[in-house]
């Protein structure tokens, strides 16, 4: 599955707000996040500085459910020292 995780990223970025492919995206991405090998695929690809910047500035639009995609897909990702790491390099950007 780690092949398809970039063009996956790459149509969740490029899909506008409220666009049903953005949400299918989210949900595929959450539910691959469960997969460590995928998940650090993931975290590579800046994943996590993307979930912040969408609960930053689309929180209160989000849907229930992809607010709880994104913060569960957020919640997988920095699970992994690679993941707190990153947190760790846009921490000053996000406080």
């Amino acid at each position: 599955y780690i092949p398809i995780v970039k063009p996956i990223f790459d149509l969740l970025k490029a899909e506008g707000q409220g666009s049903e492919m953005r949400d299918v995206a989210l949900w595929v991405l959450q539910v691959l996040s469960l997969d460590r090998n995928i998940t650090n695929k993931m975290i590579e690809l800046d994943v996590i500085k993307w979930i912040v910047n969408l609960l930053w500035n689309e929180s209160n639009s989000l849907s229930d459910d992809n607010l709880e995609y994104a913060h569960a897909m957020l919640m997988n990702t920095t699970l992994r020292s690679l993941g707190k790491k990153k947190c760790e390099e846009i921490s000053k950007e996000v406080l």
